[in-house]
């Protein structure tokens, strides 16, 4: 079963703890809706936050919110790396998936399929690639095969 979680679930003064081992459609985090299926950026140690794909929004038995997430990489971080056919902000899909706390997320992304990227490169305004009210991230490009 799934269902929308709405308000603040991650504040430090919590009223309401949702509900345990539960399935849900979206999750609120610093005042932004994440939902199935969006691309988002993660925290990260390194130089730059990784980019991911939420695949599922659940609670573990200790009523914490979860991501199940599908990664995205760049070139340079696959065997081979980086080579000259890349676009600059490419993606590369994954079929690399983990459970990450929600506190991990940074910001929501779009993450373009390379024909759809393209199109918005060319400035082609017939289809919408881009929310303006969703920030994007520079550094989610095309993602081959997204």
């Amino acid at each position: 079963e799934s269902r929308d979680f709405a308000g603040s679930i991650l504040s430090k003064n919590m009223a309401v703890l949702p509900p345990p081992n539960k399935s849900f459609k979206s999750c609120m985090y610093a005042k932004e809706i994440f939902k199935l299926g969006e691309s988002a950026l993660f925290l990260s140690s390194e130089s730059r936050d990784f980019a991911g794909k939420i695949e599922r929004i659940y609670t573990n038995a200790k009523s914490e919110v979860m991501l199940k997430v599908a990664w995205f990489y760049r070139p340079e971080d696959l065997p081979g790396g980086r080579k000259p056919w890349h676009g600059t902000d490419e993606l590369i899909e994954s079929d690399h998936i983990d459970d990450v706390t929600v506190s991990s997320l940074n910001a929501k992304c779009k993450v373009l399929s390379l024909e759809d990227y393209r199109h918005w490169q060319d400035g082609d305004s017939s289809e919408e690639h881009v929310d303006a009210a969703q920030p994007s991230a520079a550094s989610a490009g095309a993602g081959a095969g997204a």
